[in-house]
This record gives structure tokens, C-alpha cells and sequence, in this order.
């Protein structure tokens, strides 16, 4: 895979990092954007640190913060919607401090909940700050229709998820409606010829990055410990 960008890491990637290891990613990579995971915001380091790790960064580098929360617009953990959404907030209100632009939001599984509902809670999460990036993820956005409608009705920004799309019913010609404006970057689970965990989703990968060939592209692996992340994906940098 020859994308145009370097491969940066997802949150998920990077959620069990240290200090250490942002840091020197940071200042290695010089990432576009660089991903949070919530699971790091709020695991064993001090939020106040991590802020001035990324502070202290951004004053040599250029990057985008995004913030990877976790949702479910759709089925809210069976809260009412008003009680989920005090639960978003606190979520926001970390993004917020730690400087992040963005908040990738997951719209859930169910297909159930109709459209004016769905655009209704997100004109309400909107009213946190930060911008929306919904995440492809075969679930409610997966539909056709529910996809034309995040793209008609609303300014939600996109991330690709190749292998998620690939199991989604969702089609590549309808993905490449996406105007390319609203895709803000990728994810993929494969790392060149370091690591192929999905081969079935590569030819789907290699269309979508040449027609979008300025997006940046996350790795994100699901099927490796993550002690070994680091050294995989350094290696690939000598290769690129």
C-alpha cells in the first residue's frame, strides 16, 4: 500500500502509551492529526499531564487533536437521551481541555431509531463544542439511506474505517459520494507488509486512498499485543 500520506496511529493504538511514547511519536511522526482514545484520557495518567505533553508539543508541531469518544446516539446504554447526553459532556469536557478540535462519535448498531431523531441528537451534541466525525462502523450509518441523510441534513465530518465498510451493506461507489471535503481520515488494520491482519479489505483500501489521496491514513490493528505496535510500526517508517 503506497499512500500518498504516511500512515499516522489510531487511539486505539496508542490508548496504553506512556507519556514517553506520545511524546516521541509526536515529535517523530509530526502527525496531521493526531487521535485520542477515551480509554486514554481517562485511564492511569493524569489528565492535567497528558495536557502538557500535547501542550508542549504543539508549540513545535502543527497537529489537529481528535478525540475518540465512545457512544451510542442510537440506543444510548438505555439511558434517556437527556441523561446520555450529561454523559457525553463529561466526555466533551475532557476533549475541551485537552485542546482536541473533533470528537469521533460511534451511532450504534440498531437501525431502528428513525432519521429525524438521529439528526435531532445530533444537532444537540453539536451544541457541546468540537466538530463531529462519525466513524463508518456498520452500524446506523451503514444504511443507505441514514448515510445520505448524515451527509444532506448535517456539517458531521466522516472517518473511513476500510475493514468496518467492507462488512457493512454499504457499497464503495456510495462511500465515494462522501464529498471528499467531509472525509477527514481513515482507518485500516493493515500496516503495509508489516502487518495484513484483513487482506479481504485491501483492494478495497487501495481504491478509496486514490480517490482520497491527501487523506490521512490511521493505522489501527485489533489482533496484535499492544507491546509489539510500536516496533512494527517504527519499521514501517524505515521503509516508507
Amino acid at each position: 500500500m503506497n499512500y500518498t500520506n504516511k500512515i499516522l496511529l489510531s487511539g486505539w493504538a496508542t490508548k496504553d502509551w506512556t507519556l514517553s511514547d506520545v511524546s516521541q511519536y509526536l515529535s517523530r511522526i509530526n502527525p496531521k492529526i493526531f487521535e485520542i482514545s477515551k480509554d486514554f484520557a481517562e485511564g492511569s495518567v493524569s489528565l492535567k499531564k497528558i495536557y502538557s505533553v500535547l501542550n508542549s508539543n504543539k508549540t513545535s508541531i502543527n497537529f489537529e487533536l481528535s478525540y475518540a469518544g465512545t457512544s451510542n446516539i442510537v440506543e444510548c446504554s438505555n439511558l434517556p437521551f437527556e441523561t446520555y447526553l450529561k454523559y457525553l459532556n463529561i466526555q466533551f469536557s475532557e476533549a475541551q481541555f485537552l485542546g482536541c478540535s473533533m470528537f469521533r462519535l460511534l451511532l450504534g448498531h440498531s437501525t431502528e431509531l428513525g432519521i429525524p431523531t438521529l439528526i435531532s441528537r445530533l444537532n444537540e451534541i453539536r451544541k457541546l463544542g468540537c466538530e463531529l466525525l462519525i466513524e463508518i462502523h456498520n452500524g446506523w450509518e451503514s444504511e443507505t439511506k441514514n448515510l445520505e441523510a448524515l451527509v444532506s441534513k448535517t456539517d458531521c465530518m466522516f472517518i473511513i474505517d476500510f475493514q468496518n465498510l467492507y462488512e457493512s451493506p454499504l457499497s464503495l461507489s456510495q462511500v465515494k459520494n462522501i464529498p471528499k471535503d467531509r472525509v477527514k481520515y481513515f482507518h485500516t488494520r493493515n500496516l503495509g507488509n508489516q502487518y495484513n491482519e484483513h487482506p479481504e479489505s485491501t483492494e478495497l483500501e487501495k481504491e478509496l486512498t486514490k480517490h482520497n489521496p491527501t487523506i490521512p491514513v490511521m493505522w489501527e490493528p485489533k489482533k496484535i499485543f499492544k507491546s509489539d505496535i510500536k516496533d512494527l510500526y517504527y519499521e514501517h517508517q524505515q521503509t516508507y
